[in-house]
């Protein structure tokens, strides 16, 4: 594999990481497991295709993105504010219908027989698309060092390689996440009464985010980030022992109960090696801040100060 492929894949996997990414996860979360509770659906073919409809959507405007940057360079800067504008509105008005499914078209995919089969594919590939073209004033150095690297490469199909690559990364995480969400709820007979307001609720923060995005408001994500960032650095510098002591108290504490769980559950093998594994990584993590062996305050301040996407 060529390695500039290899380096936009694993930059897409790693930008997942980014806790500027944080404010998308909630909502799509929420709209992948509120738009597949119906039972009809459910029987069908669950959350998959929503799932991929998300990450193709943002893998055709990162795609896009590199076209621009294999050709026309920062041209693209130049319409940053309309796109936002209408990625906002889009956002926006997904989130309205994803509450009051006002829009019938975006709540159903219609196959060659003609029968309504599967819902919100259309509106899962607005979203992803949306999101992918409203999340450009959160950009972060990673997508920035893909998009040159794209910039510089010798063909245009190079440059959009580079960029499918860096959102098949991207994508594996979302994929995965929205899986196990979707295979949670399926399993949890009792949140089915609750999709309801879960609807609600994710409709809700697809709505904030599109007006974060209308307002080109998201790079104060990164401000409010790497305030905190330092914020927590200079408090950890005063107070670490308290804060390693606080943090192993609570490590050790998971573990018990994770202890304890693994003697109520034994007989069931399956389940007895994730709580054991569980246990000995708190009760590691547990030892190392007891100890301060682990410097907490430059991790934390890195993971926040990090804006992969």
């Amino acid at each position: 594999m060529d390695l500039n492929i290899l380096v936009a894949l694993l930059a897409g996997f790693i930008s997942f990481l980014s806790p500027c990414i944080f404010p998308i996860i909630p909502s799509y979360i929420g709209y992948i497991g509120a738009a597949t509770y119906d039972d009809g659906y459910k029987k069908n073919k669950g959350a998959l295709p929503l799932i991929l409809a998300f990450i193709f959507g943002f893998t055709i405007i990162f795609s896009l993105m590199g076209i621009a940057f294999s050709t026309l360079g920062f041209a693209f800067k130049n319409y940053a504010d309309i796109i936002s504008k209408i990625s906002g509105l889009l956002v926006i008005v997904l989130g309205l219908n994803s509450i009051f499914s006002f829009i019938s078209f975006l709540d159903y995919e219609k196959k060659a027989s003609f029968k309504i089969k599967n819902k919100g594919f259309f509106s899962s590939l607005i979203l992803g698309m949306a999101f992918g073209a409203g999340w450009s004033p959160c950009i972060g150095p990673i997508l920035a060092s893909i998009l040159f690297l794209a910039g510089n490469t010798t063909t245009l199909l190079s440059g959009i390689i580079l960029l499918l690559f860096f959102s098949i990364g991207l994508g594996i995480p979302f994929l995965l996440s929205g899986l196990f969400i979707s295979s949670f709820r399926e399993k949890s007979q009792g949140i089915k009464k609750h999709m309801g307001k879960i609807k609600i609720a994710s409709g809700i923060l697809i709505i904030l985010i599109g007006i974060s995005i209308f307002f080109n408001k998201l790079t104060n994500i990164n401000v409010v980030l790497n305030t905190t960032a330092i914020n927590f650095s200079n408090w950890y510098n005063l107070n670490s022992s308290v804060f390693n002591i606080s943090l192993s108290i609570v490590l050790f504490a998971i573990s018990l109960l994770l202890i304890l769980k693994t003697v109520k559950r034994f007989k069931i093998k399956k389940q007895i090696v994730s709580y054991i594994l569980f246990t000995i990584l708190f009760m590691s993590l547990g030892i190392l801040s007891s100890f301060s062996i682990i410097n907490w305050g430059s991790l934390i301040q890195s993971y926040l100060s990090f804006q992969g996407i």
